[in-house]
């Protein structure tokens, strides 16, 4: 889950109750992942790095204060926009389709759980090759809904899919194939997917006996169960621009 937009601008994440549900860092792995993956790219002090649909720069402060890192963080929604240039991130408000950056401006575009919101995933990834500069990474994190989902936890895909259009591990990779982006690595990342539910879990119960909630923890349970099966997940993948 993630506090990114749709290219609308309608984010089912940006609302106060998600807030509270989710916490500061909205995506699955929070800002251990941003950290970990921020490595892999070897972003540092000299890395121009866009971030991508950022919410409320979360993810930007964290690149900023540890890494030493320049970030301009893009959201399409005002809201967002202006929680992030409130505490003081380089933010401007922009489509993912259309990125608001020349070509081959930046060392690092990072998009944490977002793509799946998009409309158009294919074209916005091609935005993000387009800006970046040649040698530079993409770093991709987003939720996995493999085939059998639909099939298998047809309440969880429907839950799922009422937020975002996730891909199966593999639809990721061949975005990046398509953008002639080279894929440096993938990872899937089930602990991370875990921890989110477990989080809702934890901050439903005890709003347990209120009928809607109970439903939404036994759709929960049954996602718990779905990741454990590898039905459903998270993926983190870093692409290198030729």
């Amino acid at each position: 889950m993630s506090l990114g937009p749709t290219v609308s601008g309608v984010s089912s994440y940006a609302s106060v109750a998600a807030r509270w549900l989710l916490g500061a860092s909205a995506h699955p792995g929070g800002a251990s992942l941003t950290r970990y993956a921020a490595r892999l790219a070897n972003v540092n002090a000299q890395s121009f790095v866009l971030d991508v649909a950022g919410g409320v720069g979360s993810s930007a402060d964290l690149l900023r204060a540890e890494m030493r890192a320049s970030v301009i963080n893009v959201d399409i929604e005002a809201r967002s926009a202006r929680a992030a240039r409130a505490r003081g991130v380089l933010t401007v408000r922009g489509d993912a389709l259309e990125l608001p950056v020349r070509d081959a401006a930046v060392d690092v575009v990072l998009c944490e759980c977002a793509m799946s919101t998009f409309p158009a995933p294919s074209r916005a990834v091609a935005e993000m090759a387009r800006a970046l500069a040649p040698g530079g990474r993409l770093i991709l994190t987003d939720v996995v809904a493999e085939l059998d989902l639909r099939r298998a936890h047809p309440a969880v895909d429907a839950g799922v899919r009422r937020l975002s259009a996730p891909l199966p591990a593999v639809g990721y990779a061949d975005l990046i194939a398509r953008a002639r982006l080279e894929l440096v690595s993938q990872e899937a990342r089930p602990d991370d997917a875990r921890e989110v539910i477990d989080r809702l879990l934890k901050r439903l119960r005890p709003l347990a006996a209120v009928p809607a909630v109970h439903r939404l923890r036994t759709t929960l349970r049954e996602a718990r169960t779905a990741v454990d099966e590898g039905s459903l997940g998270y993926t983190l993948l870093i692409a290198s621009k030729p």
